[in-house]
């Protein structure tokens, strides 16, 4: 067998695989008993025509494409290994030239990541501080939260609670019909279509109105501009009513606090962290970032279209939809067009994955069974009462497969943290000067000896007086 190489872009190989007529003919040979056990042949046994006959039965072409396709994989993966490639999948295999026989094959080849020297990146992360306006906004939040609605005897206002019977229809044909619906009125939200919210306000609990509405010509495209003939009936009307913000309201909020000084440290205290959790992830991505445009990639375009493969199917099954060329069609896109959408995300993310992959091989980070396990011993434990659901839907293979590749994007990321802020370096020192510190096996055994000889009353753990 005589192999050529060619190197193509892209971290791709072509081979040029000429097979030995002799290794040609031992794949006919599997090729014809393979093809009599399947096939009568009539005047023989079945498996008992000989080969000339078996050729001359089905046609030659059928007993050398029977060869073909035995061979094809075997021989490629000798030429591969014979080439020292560093292969992770083959395609595009056609046959060149049938005499002498010479297959073509496509290999692509496992990613090749240069980081540099990625140990010297340093980057700074951005100080947060809490917004007294975002502590005022999220105090109103919990009046919001735990507020009263109480039914009221005067006309409808912005910002009631309204249970209503509403109704509409354009041409005869019903648009809309609510019974018995309760929503809120809020001035900058449509309700059902634009203007009936309005058409509401001034009205009184067992009043009703018709009325009709011109849709806006930006409405769905059949019903645009038309008249919308809608009735309203109020069966209810409340207004809410907000807790005062006092010490008396924080002691009935969550598991009570002494004050509402308390209450607002926690909910500072509550914004900071949030804060902080997003920092840390735009500092870690940022770092991320860095190291995937200054990296040197080479990697196959087949790592691209496979991850365009998983966002086509991610936004399918997003859509409700279980058929990939029926969502395709929905958006009135050809495939093409989608995956040419899709491809500059699916290099980033390939480009990402690369970049972490290769961290986490120069830092020797790994994840055990053991780490795994504690990992959905921990989320079980933080879901209360779904604890055991959440133990069955990790439970299996893909779900240990998940947690694993979250445990190894999180602790690389922890690793580059402290690459970027010197933490690493800091860390290593402190171990290096921790191990200078500790004694030698040899000094330790001369301290023994030096303290046996001091004290001759002393008896070693062993040893006899």
């Amino acid at each position: 067998m005589n192999v050529s190489t060619e190197k193509l872009a892209d971290g791709q190989v072509s081979l040029a695989i000429e097979v030995d007529p002799k290794q040609v003919e031992l794949f006919r040979q599997r090729a014809y008993k393979r093809l009599v056990q399947r096939f009568n042949i009539p005047g023989f046994r079945k498996g008992k025509a000989p080969m000339a006959i078996v050729e001359r039965h089905l046609g030659k072409e059928v007993l050398q494409q029977e060869a073909i396709d035995l061979l094809v994989p075997e021989v490629t993966n000798e030429a591969i290994k014979e080439q020292g490639l560093d292969a992770i999948d083959v395609s595009d295999v056609e046959v060149d030239q049938e005499e002498p026989l010479i297959l073509k094959a496509i290999v692509s080849l496992r990613p090749i990541v240069d980081l540099g020297d990625y140990k010297s990146l340093r980057m700074e992360r951005a100080s947060v501080s809490v917004d007294e306006a975002e502590v005022d906004k999220e105090m109103e939040a919990l009046r919001q939260r735990y507020a009263v609605q109480e039914p009221v005897d005067r006309p409808v206002q912005w910002g009631d609670i309204v249970r209503a019977d509403l109704s509409g229809t354009v041409d005869g044909r019903p648009v809309f019909s609510e019974e018995d619906t309760q929503f809120r009125l809020h001035e900058d939200q449509t309700l059902m279509v634009p203007g009936l919210a309005e058409k509401l306000i001034g009205l009184k609990k067992g009043e009703s109105n018709q009325f009709s509405i011109t849709l806006p010509d930006d409405f769905r495209r059949n019903l645009a501009g038309k008249e919308c003939e809608c009735s309203a009936l109020i069966h209810e009307v409340k207004e809410e009513k907000l807790p005062e913000l006092n010490d008396g309201f924080a002691r009935e909020v969550g598991e009570g606090f002494s004050d509402l000084k308390a209450l607002r440290e926690r909910v500072n205290d509550n914004l900071k962290q949030d804060l902080e959790a997003e920092a840390n992830s735009a500092f870690s991505n940022s770092i991320v970032e860095n190291l995937v445009d200054t990296a040197q990639m080479e990697y196959p375009e087949l790592l691209v279209e496979q991850e365009i493969d998983r966002l086509l199917q991610d936004q399918t099954s997003s859509s409700g939809q279980a058929d990939v060329e029926r969502y395709v069609e929905q958006l009135g896109k050809t495939q093409e067009e989608l995956r040419g959408d899709l491809r500059p995300e699916a290099e980033r993310r390939v480009r990402r994955t690369l970049v972490l992959s290769k961290v986490a091989e120069l830092e020797g980070i790994a994840i055990t069974h053991e780490d795994i396990d504690e990992e959905i011993d921990r989320i079980a434990m933080s879901a209360g009462a779904q604890g055991e659901q959440i133990k069955m839907l990790f439970g299996s293979q893909a779900g240990h497969d998940a947690i694993g590749r979250t445990l190894l994007s999180r602790k690389t990321l922890d690793a580059l943290v402290a690459v970027a802020t010197g933490q690493a370096e800091t860390g290593a020192a402190e171990a290096a000067a921790a191990a200078a510190e500790e004694p030698t096996q040899a000094e330790v055994e001369t301290t023994k000896r030096r303290t046996r000889r001091k004290s001759p009353e002393t008896t070693e753990v062993g040893e006899t007086s």
